[in-house]
């Protein structure tokens, strides 16, 4: 177990764990020296010495438009769109970023804008532009130089165990509202449970039966999805409820979370650890995976 100091007073926490040191020296020996590492930003500066490779978030670089953009990518259910965020970032980091924010004037905007053309190629991109922001072509083709770089830098993600316990900040900070400045009111809570039967009560406060589904403070949620091994069920629920609990167990975990973070990739990646339409894992341990673009 590997630990760094986590503050003034005289102890240890351990932060980085067996697993992904692991992982980072295969990512040291099995990938090109130009990857690029995305993670949970707390990862960032083991990883990026472990592995000799760049993270695109570290601990120095938390307050910057990709800490959105990054948790973004994870908290939304457009696999393309979150593609083409990592895409941008590894390629381009903060660029067409800030070009478009200084065009624009407004956060929020800016946001939307590469929302609508992230997810889609060149060709659309430059229409979206065109026609629905009227843009003009000088400052679009130079936008798009970052935005759809021809050449791309290569990126693997990582994920692990540890994570989802704080997978409530990247929803909160993957759905800013920059015109509002502050995230939304999210649901998300982990509870664990030492319970083996069919019936099992966790420390969240929900309870679960392995034929009915989950409870959550005596409410049915909108899904309740039970992970086992390498399957997962849903059991539908009450589909007037605003959130979903999820169920690993092998880890004996129940987390609840909003209905609407259900389908984000952060889910289907590091909580419920499933290959995706996009996703593949090309390197996976106890506790840790890193994935591909297929």
């Amino acid at each position: 177990m590997i630990s760094f100091v986590q503050s003034s007073e005289t102890r240890f926490e351990p932060i980085l764990n067996d697993d992904i040191v692991l992982a980072s020296s295969w990512i040291k020996n099995e990938t090109a020296p130009s990857t690029v590492i995305i993670s949970e930003w707390s990862y960032g500066f083991p990883l990026e010495a472990f592995s000799q490779r760049p993270a695109i978030i570290d601990g120095g670089r938390q307050v910057t438009p990709r800490s959105y953009w990054v948790n973004h990518a994870f908290a939304i259910n457009n696999e393309s769109l979150s593609i083409g965020i990592f895409s941008m970032l590894s390629t381009s980091g903060d660029k067409p970023i800030e070009l478009l924010e200084n065009k624009t004037g407004n956060t929020q905007l800016t946001v939307t804008i590469l929302d609508d053309i992230l997810g889609v190629d060149k060709e659309k991109a430059r229409r979206i532009l065109k026609e629905k922001y009227n843009m003009d072509p000088i400052f679009t083709e130079k936008l798009l130089l970052y935005t759809h770089p021809r050449k791309k830098q290569p990126f693997i993600i990582l994920t692990c165990d540890d994570m989802i316990s704080v997978g409530h900040w990247c929803y909160h900070y993957g759905r800013w509202d920059f015109n509002k400045s502050k995230g939304p009111d999210s649901i998300y809570s982990l509870g664990s449970s030492n319970d083996a039967g069919k019936t099992r009560r966790y420390s969240n406060n929900v309870t679960l039966n392995l034929d009915t589904g989950g409870l959550w403070e005596n409410k049915r949620p909108y899904n309740t999805l039970i992970k086992d091994k390498n399957s997962t069920r849903v059991i539908t629920g009450d589909k007037k409820s605003n959130f979903t609990i999820i169920f690993l167990l092998d880890k004996n975990w129940a987390i609840i979370t909003d209905k609407s973070f259900q389908d984000s990739l952060f889910v289907k990646l590091v909580i419920l650890k499933e290959e995706t339409e996009h996703f593949k894992p090309i390197y996976k341990n106890n506790s840790t995976i890193v994935w591909a673009v297929k």
